[in-house]
C-alpha cells in the first residue's frame, strides 16, 4: 500500500518515453472521468463486504446466522488480491511511462506547436502551469487501466464467491444471474468509460482486463485449494470423531457383557 502511494504522489517518478509530435492518438481533450478514482477506490473496497455479507444471508437464510469471521475470512482475500493487483498494475505505469491519449491537451509541451508532424520527441516540458505535480506524472501513467483491472478483480471475485457460496435452491431462480450481472455490469462501466472519457487507449483497458483477470485466477484458486484442505480435515475430523464414540459403545457393550 505504501509503494502504491509513493507512485500515485510520484515520490518514484516516471519512465519518460516521450511523444510523437502531433500524434492524433494523444490530441483529445480532456473531459474528466466518469468514474473517479474516489469512487473506484470506495466502491472496490467497501462494495465487496456489501456483497459478501449478502451472500453469506442468503446462504444461511437468516442475519443473526451469519459468521463474522467467514465475512472476514472472504472480504480479507478479497483486499489481499486487490491490492497486489493495483501494485502491479502501478509498477508497469511507471516503467512503461505511455502518454494518456489527452496528453497534448493537458501537458501542452513546449515543442509540440513548432515541431513537424511525425516527429518522435525524447524532451520537452510540459507548460500548463494549472497542472499539479500529481497530474503532470498521471499524463504518463496510461498503460494499464488501473480502473479495469481493479474492477474486473473485484467483480470475478465476488461473482464467485456468488456462484459458489449461495445454494441454488435456497433463492429465487433470478437473484444468483442478477448479482453476477450486478458485478459485472460495475466492472465495464469502469473499463469502458475510460475509453469514452478519452483517458485510455483500448489497449490498455484491454491489459487491465488481463491483469484483473490473472489476479481473481491466481487468488480463487488458491481461497479454492484452502477451503478444499479445510473440508477435507473437517471430514477426517468428523470421523475420527464418530470413530472413537462407536468405540467407546463397544467397550460400554463388551464390560455389560462381562457383568
Amino acid at each position: 500500500a505504501a509503494l502504491v502511494c509513493l507512485v500515485e504522489f510520484g515520490v518514484i517518478p516516471n519512465t519518460n518515453l516521450g511523444f510523437t509530435c502531433k500524434d492524433p492518438k494523444i490530441s483529445y481533450p480532456f473531459k474528466g472521468d466518469t468514474v473517479s478514482v474516489t469512487n473506484l477506490l470506495i466502491s472496490a473496497y467497501f462494495g465487496p463486504i456489501f456483497v459478501i455479507t449478502l451472500v453469506e444471508v442468503l446462504k444461511e437464510n437468516s442475519f443473526k446466522r451469519v459468521c463474522v469471521g467467514t465475512v472476514w475470512n472472504y472480504y480479507k482475500e478479497c483486499l489481499i488480491g486487490a491490492t497486489l493487483v493495483l501494485l502491479i498494475t502501478e509498477v508497469i505505469k511507471v516503467i512503461v511511462g505511455e502518454p494518456r491519449p489527452h496528453f497534448l491537451d493537458s501537458c501542452e509541451p513546449d515543442v509540440n506547436i513548432a515541431c513537424q508532424a511525425g516527429t518522435f520527441i525524447f524532451e520537452y516540458n510540459c507548460t500548463n502551469n494549472r497542472l499539479s505535480n500529481f497530474f503532470k506524472s498521471d499524463i504518463t501513467r496510461s498503460f494499464p487501466s488501473g480502473h479495469t483491472s481493479v474492477s474486473i478483480f473485484i467483480a470475478l471475485y465476488c461473482s464467485y464467491l456468488v456462484q459458489i457460496r449461495i445454494p441454488s435452491e435456497a433463492v429465487s431462480v433470478l437473484i444468483k444471474p442478477f448479482l453476477i450481472g450486478g458485478c459485472l455490469t460495475w466492472s465495464l462501466v469502469c473499463s469502458l468509460s475510460r475509453i469514452t472519457d478519452r483517458r485510455h487507449h483500448w489497449w490498455d483497458v484491454l491489459a487491465g482486463a488481463f491483469l484483473g483477470m490473472c489476479g481473481a485466477l491466481y487468488t480463487l484458486t488458491l481461497l479454492h485449494n484452502k477451503e478444499k484442505k479445510e473440508r477435507a480435515k473437517n471430514r477426517l475430523s468428523r470421523s475420527n470423531t464418530t470413530t472413537s464414540i462407536l468405540g467407546d459403545i463397544k467397550n460400554r457393550d463388551a464390560a455389560s457383557v462381562i457383568i
